[in-house]
């Protein structure tokens, strides 16, 4: 997730902490859509653009966001 995530910023994955807002890395509605449909490709999972770019949105939240939605559909 970081490293993706750091690709998308064009960022090191060093420099972004799963338990930082990712709205401090300068998330964008461009990039919360790209993020928002890798998310869906990958891990079948729906995030909302607004929750991506919540300002209290962290990696550690779409993990669990991923688990919750995977958990429920097993």
């Amino acid at each position: 997730m970081v490293e993706h995530l750091a690709r998308l910023l064009g960022l090191e994955k060093q420099d972004i902490s799963p338990q930082a807002p990712i709205a401090r890395y300068g998330i964008d509605s461009l990039i919360a859509a790209e993020m928002r449909t890798w998310l869906m490709k990958t891990f079948g999972v729906e995030l909302t653009l607004l929750q991506l770019l919540s300002t209290t949105m962290k990696v550690d939240d779409i993990v669990e966001a991923i688990l919750a939605q995977t958990w429920r559909s097993d």
